[in-house]
């Protein structure tokens, strides 16, 4: 049989893969059709993948299905970036909340969180110890925000900022706003902007008169308490009732047993009628500790209770929510008493004996600012059988099967399998 050509020489089947865009390389000519580009899966979502990965949150976050995976506007793309996880483990992973974050920013125009530069606040850019890095910018960090979908950036007050930023944060300042840097912050509060501020014992002057915008009074001095021997002015904060019903991170802390480890933390103050106020977390179970007012070398000074220079006993507030509507808005404030339990050193170290879940609180507080759009939560239900017991019968039953039956129908496997092999 003699294959039929075309006029110029070329097969049928070439001429209907060049129709259809494919390549073909005729000898002598001078170009050469390149196939079309494919669309990257992660990029435009082709059906399948868009199927199974609603599949999957249908599975484990109902609430969350079909919001997934939307057909996004052309160009718009996201870092996924993977890590090598756990000690030794040489191959790359990834966890499933840090896929779902990835896929969730192409699908929404992604939150901004602005963090105040200046006045002595907290670098998103250093990595000193005292900085904010490890949560806020670091790409090294899979539980990092910009690893998590937000966009993440460095503000000033000395414009108008309502429209570029969706989360304000303000972190222990050293030096008081100006007066132009106060009317746009309290423009961007006017507004319904969202707002967390993180004090310190030593910024409370400075801290106050921000938070009294919104009827936020920082204690004077620093909360000090004596369990587990450990400094007295490191305050392990519990999730208090209301709080451990109001966030789901706090719930999990009281689950687990955790705490947050907040070292040199000022207690909270709430008076307006403006907000709905939650307490969120308060300085442990010690009642008898205090607002220490008069020395600050916790390590080689004698701590004394002296109430008549205005220190106060008591269990204190450490973290607190304020929320409140404006139009058809939510806006949300957090405010807590410590700016180190967020630090890059708190977010890298542990102690013995305390049981620390900064992180844990960090991305809850994040993903309530955003209105649960991101960091994504993939909550996983429990298993509902979780023991088996079984009886002295059973156990010889259950004996004969895992040390009898099962090699030697392991050995019979094997046996035919190498039979057959011979046989063929």
């Amino acid at each position: 049989a003699v294959r039929q050509r075309r006029p110029h020489g070329r097969p049928a089947r070439a001429q209907r893969r060049r129709a259809k865009g494919g390549t073909v390389r005729d000898q002598g000519a001078a170009q050469v059709r390149k196939p079309p580009h494919r669309l990257h899966p992660l990029r435009h979502h082709p059906a399948g993948l868009r199927r199974i990965l609603n599949f999957i949150a249908a599975r484990c976050a109902p609430a969350f299905a079909g919001a997934l995976l939307r057909p996004c506007p052309a160009g718009q793309g996201a870092f996924l970036r993977f890590f090598e996880m756990g000690r030794g483990m040489r191959w790359p992973d990834v966890n499933e909340n840090t896929l779902a974050g990835a896929y969730r920013r192409l699908a929404i125009d992604p939150p901004v969180i602005g963090f105040l530069s200046g006045h002595g606040s907290r670098s998103i850019e250093k990595n000193g110890e005292r900085d904010y890095t490890r949560f806020s910018t670091d790409k090294y960090t899979e539980s990092s925000m910009l690893n998590q979908g937000f966009d993440v950036v460095e503000v000033t007050l000395d414009e108008d900022i309502f429209d570029n930023v969706d989360i304000l944060v303000v972190s222990a300042l050293r030096a008081p706003l100006s007066k132009k840097e106060m009317e746009n912050l309290k423009k961007y509060l006017d507004r319904g902007g969202n707002f967390v501020v993180f004090g310190e014992p030593t910024s409370t002057k400075w801290m106050n008169s921000i938070t009294e915008l919104f009827g936020v009074h920082f204690l004077d001095g620093s909360i000090v308490q004596f369990v587990g021997g450990f400094q007295p002015d490191l305050v392990q904060s519990l999730p208090s009732d209301e709080g451990a019903h109001f966030w789901d991170a706090l719930m999990m802390i009281r689950q687990y047993e955790g705490c947050v480890a907040m070292p040199s933390c000022s207690g909270i103050a709430y008076s307006s009628t403006e907000f709905s106020m939650v307490p969120l977390m308060i300085s442990g179970a010690d009642v008898n500790g205090w607002n220490e007012l008069g020395t600050m070398d916790f390590e080689n000074d004698t701590l004394i209770y002296e109430p008549e220079k205005g220190e106060q006993k008591g269990i204190f507030i450490t973290a607190m929510a304020l929320y409140r509507t404006i139009g058809q808005k939510e806006q949300r404030i957090v405010v807590f008493g410590d700016s180190d339990w967020a630090s890059n050193v708190e977010m890298m170290n542990g102690r013995q004996g305390i049981y620390s879940m900064n992180n844990s609180l960090i991305r809850g507080l994040f993903r309530w600012m955003s209105y649960d759009t991101l960091p994504v939560s993939i909550n996983i239900p429990n298993p509902i059988d979780n023991h088996l017991s079984v009886g002295e019968k059973g156990m010889e039953i259950w004996s004969i099967v895992f040390m009898g039956l099962l090699p030697l129908s392991l050995v019979v496997g094997g046996v035919v399998i190498q039979v057959r092999r011979r046989s063929r």
